[in-house]
């Protein structure tokens, strides 16, 4: 979606998204005593696009939007697509407002149609007998995709046809696309161009590594020169060309994969021969034995969309209709890398609600690699199967050991998607009711969980380092320099008691990468303690949210730490050293490190072990008594005030 400029840039903040029309035409007209029958007619006569609502889950903006959309059509006639991230989603928003809306379908598994539409065909007539009227006069519900599809030429052009997009939820995964191709179905590829067969043929030796970038160049460089011909030959004979679709062998079908990839190829070749950098998005794997091409799906491609002013082609990109996002974590700066220009409008979320119990592991993040998922060979090992029990048992103690726990409570779990039918399974052998699960990354606009007593996230959704960083490369287009360089970051939880802990955060360097990141990773959180709808709990309603992940999440309260036995080992000892020394300071002024090693020794901890764990803690001892260490190993060794 390429949107322009709206007219007004004033900042407001409403009670409900309802309001949100209201408050567009007050700033619009300048007049705050605006009347609702005068909204409609001030937002005509304005391009209003690229409007960003940033509303929290649980503020009502799915039923307030929805309301709004048969509003307008009722009352004004005005056609609303009402745009959601999955059918799954759509179906619960259907069945829960009981909507008489067009669901605009997609074919289904199984179908000719859809079967070779996924490898880039449209040569198939339909067998499932999927039929949905697109024209139906009203609002009409579907896939994001519908105006962002991976294939550029295949834009229904039906979307155009209404005055209002209504986007709920964003997830920017979705505004680039990604296909691979095996070496063998490069081999395989017949191409009735000779220079894009020669390409073809190049990309396929070029197997012998890792490469992307000036690397993989170099190596296609070479194979076109052992053929007879040349990058730069190759480059001006695509300029003079447009390329061709593969022909369909339903035999053994390939995908049909020239035209986007010669796109991407071109591109880079191009910056390539003149020495320019580029962000890589056409990636070769050889021990994987694929090829990854990448690419934003944004903008519209010109010839599909009339100019909105006659005579201007230029204006053709901003004649789609108005775009307004209801999202609770969508990032402004992020948004604009595929919405130019956006306006956002905030709804103020309320405190964390104290009856909402939340309780954190903050050792350590609780990775892929940390539950044996990564590298994907490991994870279905006997050991990663094993390191995995290990964290199952512990959440199981967690949630048995919350005050009050009964059997009865419905627990909701959030995890990585290759393991949430393996928790739940592991969870219920335990005897914990698992009411429903949901796997990271599919969880936006869901309100399955919102009824659980315990809520447990499993994990923090860091994605794979190499896929991630070529998604960026995409998202960001091939004009942005960005490094791939990782780093950590000190981050702040906030605790119900008022004080603060301090934990280490992956991250990256690059500024624009990093917030990439923490959009997939923070805002992932966010969404997940989300779906037990935290400000809509009653009061009287005691509710728990486990965190396995140090990650902090914005606007949440962390009631209690929730600590491995080392650590709860390690704090009980502390916390007895602090005991014994300020009784011994509080008799005598000093407390000597031999009396508070004897203190210490237990059947575990010798005292010599006793005297060496004093020695490592001298300086957090020192802070929490107030008191100076002197004397060093010796007998005298002693702390004093």
């Amino acid at each position: 979606m390429q949107v322009h400029k709206p007219h007004f840039e004033a900042e407001v903040k409403m009670a409900t998204p309802k309001t949100f029309l209201t408050d567009i035409a007050v700033n619009i007209s300048g007049d705050s005593s605006i009347r609702p029958e005068d909204v409609i007619p001030i937002i005509k006569d304005y391009l209003m696009d690229g409007t960003v609502i940033r509303c929290y889950p649980g503020s009502g903006k799915t039923r307030d939007a929805i309301e709004m959309a048969n509003w307008l059509w009722e009352k004004h006639g005005i056609r609303t697509l009402y745009l959601m991230l999955s059918h799954s989603a759509i179906n619960e928003v259907v069945e829960r407002n009981n909507l008489d809306w067009t669901h605009w379908r997609g074919h289904q598994d199984g179908c000719e149609k859809r079967k070779y539409a996924q490898l880039g065909y449209s040569t198939k007539d339909c067998t499932c007998g999927m039929d949905v009227d697109r024209s139906r006069p009203g609002p009409a519900i579907a896939p994001v995709e519908y105006i962002l599809p991976d294939n550029p030429d295949w834009f229904t052009r039906e979307i155009f046809n209404f005055q209002l997009w209504i986007i709920d939820e964003v997830d920017l995964r979705r505004y680039v696309a990604q296909k691979s191709v095996t070496c063998d179905e490069l081999s395989r590829a017949s191409h009735g161009q000779q220079v894009v067969a020669d390409v073809i043929d190049a990309l396929s030796k070029s197997f012998t590594g890792k490469l992307s970038g000036t690397e993989l160049y170099d190596e296609v460089s070479k194979h076109l020169e052992e053929a007879g011909t040349s990058l730069a030959t190759v480059m001006d004979e695509l300029l003079d060309i447009k390329v061709q679709d593969l022909t369909l062998d339903q035999s053994k079908p390939i995908p049909n994969f020239p035209k986007q990839l010669m796109s991407i190829f071109g591109y880079e070749a191009e910056n390539y021969l003149n020495s320019r950098s580029f962000n890589s998005r056409i990636h070769i794997d050889a021990q994987a034995g694929e090829l990854r091409y990448w690419w934003n799906k944004t903008p519209f491609p010109e010839e599909l969309i009339e100019p909105a002013v006659p005579g201007y082609p230029d204006s053709a990109l901003h004649a789609h209709p108005t775009a307004i996002i209801l999202d609770a974590s969508a990032d402004q700066t992020l948004m604009r890398q595929v919405t130019p220009y956006v306006h956002e409008y905030q709804v103020e979320e309320p405190e964390w609600p104290a009856h909402v119990h939340v309780h954190q592991y903050l050792e350590a993040s609780v990775s892929r690699s940390t539950l044996s998922l990564y590298p994907a060979w490991k994870a279905k090992t006997k050991e990663a199967l094993n390191t995995r029990r290990v964290w199952y048992d512990r959440v199981v103690k967690e949630v048995k050991a919350l005050p009050g726990y009964s059997p009865d409570w419905a627990v909701g779990l959030i995890t990585f998607k290759p393991i949430i039918d393996e928790a739940a399974e592991h969870l219920r052998g335990q005897s914990i009711k698992v009411f429903g699960q949901i796997s990271y990354h599919n969880q936006r606009g869901s309100n399955e969980l919102e009824d659980v007593k315990v809520l447990v996230m499993l994990g923090s959704p860091y994605p794979s380092p190499e896929g991630f960083y070529e998604e960026a490369q995409a998202f960001f287009g091939p004009f942005e320099s960005l490094t791939s360089h990782t780093t950590q970051y000190t981050q702040q939880v906030f605790m119900k008691d008022g004080s603060v802990r301090e934990v280490s955060i992956h991250g990256y360097e690059d500024s624009n990468v990093n917030r990439y990141h923490r959009q997939k990773t923070v805002y992932e959180m966010y969404q997940g303690v989300h779906r037990i709808r935290p400000h809509n709990v009653d009061a009287g309603d005691e509710r728990h949210v486990l965190l396995f992940s140090n990650v902090p999440i914005p606007g949440v309260i962390v009631e209690s730490q929730l600590m491995s036995d080392k650590v709860k080992t390690s704090e009980s000892r502390m916390a007895l050293a602090i005991n014994v020394i300020n009784e011994a300071v509080g008799v005598s002024g000093e407390c000597y490190k031999k009396d508070l090693a004897g203190a210490l020794e237990t059947d575990t901890l010798t005292m010599k072990s006793a005297d060496r764990w004093i020695e490592r803690n001298i300086e957090k001892l020192e802070n929490s008594t107030g008191t100076v260490f002197s004397g060093g190993k010796g007998a005298a060794a002693r702390f004093t005030t």
